[in-house]
């Protein structure tokens, strides 16, 4: 859903054991946000009285805070459009014909609460990675794990996948991706899946793409399951972190490119048994 950048949102934290099988039953609830080991939920006006009372019917959870944000706050939105390689990321009043005048690709986004709204360093990252690693290799079958709003899933259908798996943890996200693929014409191409590790596809891949939070990159990089994926591209973490997260990589993989904006840091890796 769209979300004007004025409005106000009212967040409340709390403490959960869990996801709730029942969400708070509100027409100005916006959002529910899962962060284990607490869950925030997002509304369009103060319900103290409402999460209050639904808190005290959940075993194990606690209402911890209330605040107040802008949307602003939450999710970095352009002013218009913005422009990554050959990707065109159209703002709130796309410029007439940009992306036709200068045969680039056009990433429509809607990132409600999510993350990926294109703006950020890594992702940024990711894109121009991304059309790197489609112009040297052949890449048909393609993961992105932590899709967020599937910005990433969406450039690599637009480059030329014939199957993305899209993977979150978060529901909301997994939604919010599910809505931006309809709108970009490529919902036949790319499977949503709701799940916390890359482990669930079996099958190796021509790529992996892990733009993820540095704690679950540390964690999901020290595991085996992405090393059967012949590329990989690893986003998320600031350029100081590197020398930890390069410590930890197998042998398996080799860097091949990096990007790095603003102090962030991309890296794509290469199955040291492809390269020729």
């Amino acid at each position: 859903m769209k979300i004007e950048d004025s409005k106000r949102l009212f967040v409340y934290e709390c403490l959960a054991p869990g996801l709730s099988a029942r969400e708070p039953v509100a027409p100005t609830l916006v959002a529910v946000w899962p962060e284990p080991p607490c869950t925030y939920f997002f509304f369009e006006s103060p319900e103290d009285e409402l999460m209050e009372t639904w808190v005290q019917m959940q075993p194990g959870f606690e209402l911890l805070s209330r605040y107040e944000i802008d949307y602003g706050q939450w999710q970095q939105v352009a002013t218009g459009d913005q422009r990554v390689g050959s990707f065109i990321i159209p703002g709130p009043a796309p410029e007439p014909n940009a992306s036709r005048s200068s045969g680039a690709k056009t990433l429509i986004i809607d990132p409600g609460l999510v993350f990926g709204s294109g703006l950020h360093p890594t992702t940024r990252g990711c894109l121009l990675a991304i059309e790197k690693l489609f112009g040297h290799h052949r890449i048909k079958e393609v993961m992105d794990f932590g899709t967020g709003t599937g910005i990433l899933a969406i450039a690599c259908a637009l480059l030329g996948a014939g199957r993305v798996v899209a993977i979150d943890c978060n529901p909301l996200a997994v939604r919010v991706a599910h809505g931006n693929f309809m709108v970009n014409g490529v919902s036949g191409i790319i499977h949503p899946v709701v799940a916390d590790d890359p482990g669930v596809v079996g099958a190796s891949l021509d790529l992996i793409l892990m733009n993820i939070e540095w704690p679950c990159l540390t964690k999901t990089i020290s595991q085996p399951h992405w090393r059967r994926h012949s590329l990989a591209v690893l986003s998320g973490f600031l350029e100081s972190q590197w020398p930890t997260l390069s410590s930890l990589l197998p042998a398996t993989h080799v860097p091949i490119h990096e990007e790095s904006h603003d102090g962030w840091r991309t890296v794509a890796l290469e199955a040291v048994a492809d390269r020729p």
